[in-house]
């Protein structure tokens, strides 16, 4: 299970304990050597998601443009970015999100592939996916990449933005990749043959 809310739907039944493993995207790194890289070399703002709250969007925007960054959307409209690219493949959003200098995002991926590709980045937290992206920043160690939406401070989003992520955090998703593939490893061996 990807997390607490899952685990507690799968475990009950089963009467067992159900560990939580990460997101495969994150427990098993994508392979980018035939992905084009973003741009020509600038920095920008990956935004990934749709309904930002106005305040976090003029945050993210105020941020980037005191740094001469451009937003750019990926997979979605907004308003407020500066571009949009809204038919990337998979390769190209993966090398877009490695090669982005921030992310800002509401999805639960935009975290996995910041978090996959050590970017500063924020969330704002949405109803709809709140848990999945509590469970996951709890899980790595990064609660405060989570902002709850309105509340948001531009000082919350704008020190979000610039710093990158924890040692501490880099080395709880090492730990969780080893341990998610070796619970899928052995989840996924063979029985031995009955005599």
């Amino acid at each position: 299970m990807r997390d607490d809310a899952s685990r507690s739907i799968v475990a009950g039944p089963l009467a067992a304990e159900v560990p939580i493993v990460l997101d495969p995207c994150l427990a098993f790194p994508p392979v980018l050597a035939d992905a084009p890289a973003s741009g020509d070399g600038e920095r920008y703002v990956a935004l990934y998601g749709h309904d930002f709250s106005p305040a976090f969007g003029h945050s993210v925007r105020d941020w980037a443009r005191c740094r001469g960054w451009p937003v750019i959307s990926i997979g979605y409209r907004s308003e407020w970015a500066d571009r949009q690219w809204i038919d990337a493949g998979p390769h190209e959003f993966a090398a877009f999100m490695a090669n982005a200098g921030a992310v800002a995002t509401t999805f639960f991926h935009g975290c996995v592939f910041a978090l996959r590709f050590g970017r500063p980045f924020v969330c704002e937290a949405s109803w709809y996916r709140g848990t999945k992206l509590r469970c996951l920043m709890h899980q790595v160690g990064a609660e405060r990449r989570l902002v709850d939406g309105p509340g948001a401070l531009d000082e919350d989003v704008e020190r979000l933005l610039g710093a990158p992520l924890s040692e501490a955090t880099e080395a709880r998703i090492v730990a969780l990749q080893q341990s998610s593939r070796r619970f899928l490893r052995e989840a996924l061996r063979a029985p031995e043959a009955v005599a």
